[in-house]
């Protein structure tokens, strides 16, 4: 019995095949494909969001990109206060929204995003920004007995998490995590 090998022009067409059934099996099999275009679409949307926010907000100092997780890249806040302001100030800690997969840093403060990093590290994140407030607070005109967490979509998700933690100890451990808040200064 004599086997031939397969002529060139067959070769071509199955190998395509091929490929084009691993690209399939990727987007259908995998949610990065989709994750990446969710992302894509917010962070559209949330530019144009944060230029409109920063044309309705004059007299406002900012200070941006202060680091709260040393050696972590995703790990920045950004502090508003009244133009001229002294003493310490009730305080908005907002988490960003985006089904967890967008928010570039440039508009939000920034916590880690789906799909290259996991649950719970964007908690973890939160709770190290609100000890980096607290430990900064005189600095940052920040009242540490006037600190409401809030957000939006995920954002909201993640601060109602870090509120039940530090109302509950036992969820906080489940976590992992030790928050610096008590329940006297910290309002979800």
């Amino acid at each position: 019995m004599t086997f031939s090998t397969p002529s060139r022009r067959l070769r071509v067409p199955v190998r395509l095949t091929g490929l084009g059934l691993g690209l399939l099996g990727f987007l259908v099999f995998t949610p990065i494909p989709g994750a990446l275009l969710v992302r894509a679409m917010f962070n559209r949307d949330s530019r144009r969001t944060a230029a409109a926010l920063e044309e309705a907000a004059p007299g406002v100092e900012q200070r941006l990109g202060i680091p709260y997780r040393p050696g972590d890249r995703s790990a920045f806040l950004d502090v508003y206060t009244p133009h001229g302001a002294t003493g310490r100030l009730p305080t908005i800690v907002w988490t960003h929204g985006g089904t967890w997969l967008s928010g570039p840093r440039s508009d939000y403060a920034g916590h880690s995003l789906a799909p290259g990093h996991r649950y719970p590290r964007a908690l973890h994140q939160l709770n190290d920004a609100h000890t980096c407030l607290l430990a900064h607070a005189a600095d940052l005109n920040v009242d540490t007995d006037r600190i409401v967490l809030a957000g939006d979509s995920a954002g909201a998700q993640l601060s109602a998490q870090l509120a039940t933690a530090v109302t509950d100890p036992g969820y906080a451990a489940e976590l992992g995590i030790t928050p610096t808040s008590t329940r006297g200064n910290c309002a979800a």
